[in-house]
């Protein structure tokens, strides 16, 4: 007869083992559970972002502006052009309003507004290369007067310590944008937008960019399209709600 062999120690552990998992499969079902109606959102919002990835894709800033049921089922980087480029100038009369309405909610003094209502009519007269040119200084002005000023400093052109507390400080819903696309346009902020570019560089071989301070305050490259105009118009809403938000926030501290 074969004597049976006994390990207390691991019989001990094996017990714990199967208490442990028994409570992590219960405490599964129960998130599982308390997630399921969510996810049909969740699924959707995923779906979002990828619509993001295409426009990017095409050199597009995803914006609340855009109509996602408009772009959801495109593909490729020359159609979602075609059909964005024809959208804006269909549509100015519609989108136009909408955007001076964020511009008038981000805390903007008279001198800021007046400047964005010259930018939007300047994108309606088609002249797009004002409309960046003039715009990113405004950005800077207010950067300055609502975050740099109030902290006695004199802050860079590329104001890379407000752009990193807007990502320490703020949640995506200061921004006033959809759903995951705040990553989208929160990426662009960081690495597209601001980075400094160099006579030995050239964004526009790069088929995703959009403008950047640095090489239009330079002139360093020309940006005169009607997308560049309107990923300039863009990049200022989600740059205005985060310094308008980053203040209040501050301010409340």
């Amino acid at each position: 007869m074969t004597e049976k062999l006994n390990f207390p120690e691991v019989e001990a552990l094996s017990a714990q083992l199967e208490a442990m998992t028994r409570g992590i499969r219960e405490s599964m079902k129960g998130v599982i559970k308390a997630l399921e109606p969510h996810i049909p959102a969740i699924m959707r919002a995923l779906q979002d972002y990828k619509v993001g990835e295409e426009l990017k894709a095409a050199g597009w800033l995803p914006h609340d502006v855009i109509p996602i049921e408009l772009v959801r089922d495109l593909k490729g980087p020359e159609e979602v052009n075609r059909v964005l480029e024809n959208y804006f100038t269909e549509n100015w009369s519609t989108v136009e309003p909408q955007l001076r309405r964020r511009y008038e909610n981000v805390g903007l003094d008279n001198e800021a507004l007046a400047t964005m209502d010259e930018a939007l009519r300047a994108h309606g007269d088609r002249l797009y290369r004002c409309v960046c040119r003039t715009v990113f200084p405004e950005i800077d002005r207010m950067a300055r007067l609502r975050y740099y000023g109030p902290k006695g400093a004199k802050g860079g052109a590329s104001l890379d310590e407000l752009r990193n507390q807007l990502g320490e400080m703020l949640s995506w819903s200061d921004f006033g944008t959809h759903g995951f696309w705040f990553l989208h346009l929160f990426e662009a902020m960081m690495d597209t937008c601001y980075a400094h570019i160099t006579t030995d560089m050239n964004p526009l071989e790069n088929p995703t960019r959009h403008p950047n301070r640095h090489a239009i305050a330079h002139g360093f490259v020309s940006f005169s399209t009607a997308k560049d105009s309107m990923n300039t118009l863009f990049i200022a809403d989600f740059m205005f709600h985060g310094i308008n938000a980053l203040s209040e926030a501050i301010k409340a501290t």
